[in-house]
């Protein structure tokens, strides 16, 4: 397989700079807040940040109201802040996107101020201004926020009303005057230079519009985005961004049709990657994402690359948008699944990783224009019990209330938790980041049953199947298709399913550093300690050993029995002290720290069976301890000894009588 790009190895994470840490007090986040977590971040293996806006602005949009496109907001800190922070993600491994507002400025930006003052002004036609018609606007275009209305403005200084597609404070950019699009390239190469990895675009298909203006009513097509235009400009972008290696631009192509999306992608020269609304505006239906999934397969290119998501800053979290029936929870864990196993790049909003609800505001604390604060609640990093009403975020008042369940949810409590979603999200990444195949192998959905979504990932050597129950009840995976007879669980979002490892090695380091990172195996089957003699300092030594080099939640898993060794009172039993040694480990395996295994047989303190040569089958000889269990006396129950009726695949333990589960129980 090809080696994948940096940006489509793992995750890219959204950082809404407001919500994430604060610094210094004021009950906003800033830049120092966000560099004092890298670590964090880090650990949950992200390849990318993504900023909000954190240029100078009045606030109106929270950001996207540019008032200074080369500069940081005091709010968030400063210039100097930034370079830090770049240079500190770039430390360890991790890149920096940029939230780059194209389409609209405002209305404080120096440029709108200078093309408001006159119709002369050499900046006048950097906006669009038109005159009326019939006493109002100039045509039917409606502001992307509803509560906005039309998306023009009356000016009474100039007499001519001004577009924006958002509030009258967001004037809209003219992008047909050439010396516009060569200002924002402009804008690009200041921050390119500072060291940013990239840019997340906003609102991309907004910058190419009708130049006619005509209206929108029963037109074929909305004449207000997405005009011809739009890939010339992107395509500009595009060289700007490439004048400097390994950058990347990702489009909010905010179109609900997936071939307009693709369309921005499979040329190869526009965008590197594009946020997927149809993907994220589908209901909880197996089904639509199945047909959403292989429907961007179908239309993508070859080199098409896909992107991810199912929450931003923009919408309601996952957590609380398919809680119908309290099922919200759970179905934030499998969405956090699908992003990472699917081919593509999972962009995932901060607090998904904790699998947070949307907040609840009271009416005297709504900010937002377009009612999207609840999603945009800040993080929740230590209980309030602890650290008080701000959890860490903020040692002062929070601009908006955090959640209702921060004490359970926060970041602390979670990352001390292996079944919390936290450890789960950290565990995909991990598994993501180790696994070819799960970054670049290929892709296709299959047929799992009803309300199951199923796909294959396919690399070189491998098979990996994902499956996601999008029912409320456990739901059996019914495959159509041939698969390798052996499969292992890597992971599930199931918190109480682990996985356990054979880590056949003679070494404890290395059987230890399957269990050490914390995101690997839960227990690790200890075959040291199956080989030792029976010495007590011997023992002694092994168990002291596994402590020593275990981290701190590292846990133990205890055997001396499998159905590939000899059962222990046949093992140790030099001088017929088999018996009582049988004893002995199992109160050794119950009463060690750690979870142990025990072997069928084990527990009726089985010997190996005697195998006459004419009845051995197992290619290893591993006979004797495959014996089947006898239930019952064989004089009662004949020689079958109550595990069958008929004549059993092996002969059983000679003393089956006395060892049997009815004798022994009584």
């Amino acid at each position: 397989m090809p080696e994948p790009a940096w940006w489509q190895r793992g995750a890219i994470y959204q950082i809404y700079p407001r919500s994430f840490a604060d610094s210094d007090g004021d009950g906003v986040g800033d830049l120092p807040g966000i560099a004092a977590h890298l670590d964090y971040l880090s650990e949950l293996g992200v390849e990318a940040l993504w900023l909000s806006p954190i240029q100078p602005s009045p606030m109106v949009d929270f950001g996207y109201d540019v008032a200074d496109y080369c500069q940081v907001d005091p709010t968030f800190g400063t210039l100097a802040d930034l370079d830090r922070l770049i240079a500190d993600c770039h430390a360890r491994g991790i890149r920096l996107l940029l939230d780059w507002v194209p389409n609209h400025t405002s209305d404080r930006h120096p440029w709108f101020l200078a093309s408001q003052w006159s119709r002369d002004d050499p900046k006048r036609d950097w906006y669009v201004w038109r005159d009326g018609r019939d006493g109002g606007p100039p045509n039917n275009w409606r502001s992307t926020f509803e509560r906005v209305g039309p998306a023009w403005s009356f000016d009474r200084r100039t007499s001519q009303w001004y577009l924006h597609s958002f509030t009258p404070q967001q004037p809209d950019l003219n992008w047909d005057n050439p010396a516009v699009e060569a200002a924002m390239h402009e804008v690009l190469r200041f921050w390119l230079d500072r060291g940013v990895d990239g840019f997340r675009i906003d609102v991309v298909h907004k910058i190419a519009k009708d130049p006619l203006l005509r209206d929108n009513t029963q037109a074929a097509r909305r004449h207000d985005e997405d005009w011809d235009t739009i890939h010339d400009r992107v395509r500009g972008i595009r060289r700007v961004v490439d004048e400097y290696p390994d950058r990347i631009i990702v489009g909010e192509v905010y179109l609900l049709d997936l071939h307009r999306v693709v369309s921005y992608l499979n040329t190869g020269d526009e965008l590197h990657l594009a946020h997927n609304f149809v993907f994220l505006h589908l209901p909880w239906n197996a089904e639509a994402f199945r047909t959403s999934i292989d429907d961007f397969q179908a239309l993508a290119a070859e080199t098409t690359w896909p992107a991810w998501f199912l929450a931003n800053h923009d919408h309601s979290r996952v957590a609380s948008r398919y809680d119908d029936g309290g099922h919200g929870p759970a179905r934030a864990r499998a969405v956090a699944l699908m992003l990472y196993a699917l081919r593509g790049t999972p962009f995932i909003y901060q607090g998904e990783e904790l699998g947070l609800p949307d907040a609840e505001i009271p009416p005297g604390r709504l900010v937002d224009v377009d009612g999207r604060d609840p999603e945009r609640a800040p993080i929740p990093w230590r209980p309030p019990s602890v650290a008080g009403p701000g959890a860490g975020f903020t040692t002062g008042q929070p601009w908006l209330p955090l959640v209702a369940d921060a004490e359970r949810l926060c970041v602390e409590r979670q990352a001390a938790d292996p079944r919390t979603t936290l450890s789960l999200v950290r565990g995909l990444a991990a598994l993501r980041r180790r696994t070819p195949t799960l970054q670049t192998g290929t892709q296709r959905c299959v047929e799992a049953g009803a309300d199951v979504l199923a796909w294959l990932r396919e690399g070189e050597s491998d098979q990996l199947l994902a499956a996601v129950n999008f029912a409320t009840e456990p739901a059996p995976l019914r495959l159509g298709l041939d698969l390798a007879p052996k499969a292992t669980l890597v992971v599930s979002t199931d918190p109480d399913r682990i996985i356990v490892g054979e880590v056949y090695l003679l070494d404890l380091h290395r059987v230890v550093s399957y269990l050490n990172t914390g995101d690997e195996l839960h227990l690790a089957h200890n075959f040291v300690f199956l080989h030792l003699p029976w010495s007590a300092e011997a023992f002694r030594t092994s168990i002291d050993d596994f402590q020593a080099l275990a981290a701190e939640t590292t846990w133990p898993a205890w055997f001396l029995a499998n159905h590939d060794h000899s059962r222990v009172a046949s093992r140790y039993d030099d001088g017929g002290h088999g018996p009582a040694r049988a004893r002995a480990v199992a109160l050794m395996l119950y009463a060690l720290r750690g979870t142990p295994f025990v072997y069928q047989g084990e527990e009726l303190g089985l010997p190996d069976a005697e195998i006459p040569p004419g009845r051995l089958v197992d290619v290893d000889g591993r006979d004797p301890e495959r014996a089947p269990i006898p239930w019952r006396p064989p004089s009662v129950a004949g020689p079958g000894a109550g595990f069958t009726t008929g004549q059993p695949w092996l002969p059983l333990v000679a003393d089956a009588e006395r060892l049997c589960v009815e004798r022994q129980a009584a």
